[in-house]
Formats: structure tokens, sequence, C-alpha cells
């Protein structure tokens, strides 16, 4: 769920930039398909204190990571699609195994090597790899 959710804030992030400036000089948003910090103490227009924006941009993608010093300050950008990716490798691999288990214990199948444990009694190791009955 987490994967399909930042996968659906990078795209819409191509469109819109979200984020917070707080009043320090510290600025957060998440933008062009990345988190962008920018740190400009003297310079970040509009009043003093925390606020929240929603901004449209017309800017492509950040693919790589950018690091600028601008003198008074930095700016950072981390793309989101490394961590989407990861996200969706982890779902996709979770969700394989839970599908193997459920399957091999709808064939009472073993558990560990999938030896077909039929006419075998409840409750006996496995005869391949030793692993216990899964209790249902």
């Amino acid at each position: 769920m987490v994967a399909v959710l930042l996968l659906a804030v990078w795209i819409a992030s191509r469109w819109y930039e979200v984020g917070c400036i707080l009043n320090n000089g510290l600025a957060v948003t998440v933008g062009f398909g990345s988190l962008t910090m920018v740190y400009e103490p003297a310079t970040l227009p509009g009043p003093t204190g925390s606020r929240v924006g929603f901004y449209p941009t017309t800017m492509d993608f950040t693919w790589r990571p950018k690091w600028l010093n601008t003198g008074t300050g930095w700016q950072t950008m981390l793309p989101l699609w490394p961590a989407i990716c990861a996200l969706l490798l982890l779902t996709a691999t979770a969700w394989h195994l839970d599908t193997l288990a459920r399957r091999r214990a709808r064939l009472n199948l073993c558990p560990k090597c999938g030896y077909d444990r039929t006419g075998l009694v409840v409750g006996a190791v496995c005869p391949e790899c030793g692993a216990a009955h899964a209790s249902v």
C-alpha cells in the first residue's frame, strides 16, 4: 500500500509541488519527482513562521541526486524513484512468498521443500527435509 501511495505521489509531483517553509530558513518540498530541501536563511520570501504550500510546476522529473551550494545556503534534491523501485520489489517478493505458502498449505505440501505430504500421518515430519508439519 505504501509503495502504491508513493508511486501516486511521484506521478503527481510532475505537475504539483507540495512544500513546507519553516521559520528557520529551511524549506522541504516534494515536486519534480524528488524530495527537495533548501536552506536559505536570508533569502526565503514571505512572512516568518511555518507554512505549507501547494504549487503547480512545469519542470521535468529529477532522475539523479543534485546538490547545490548557493553561497548563502544550500539545496539538495533526492529523487523518489529509487525508493519506489525498492518498495515495489519488496512488495512483489512478499506477495510471491505469501502466495507460495498459501498454495503449499492448500495442496498439503511441505512448507519448506514442497514435498507432497499426502498419506503421511498428521503431525509427522517431512521425510525429505525434516521440517515439522505446520499447524493449521
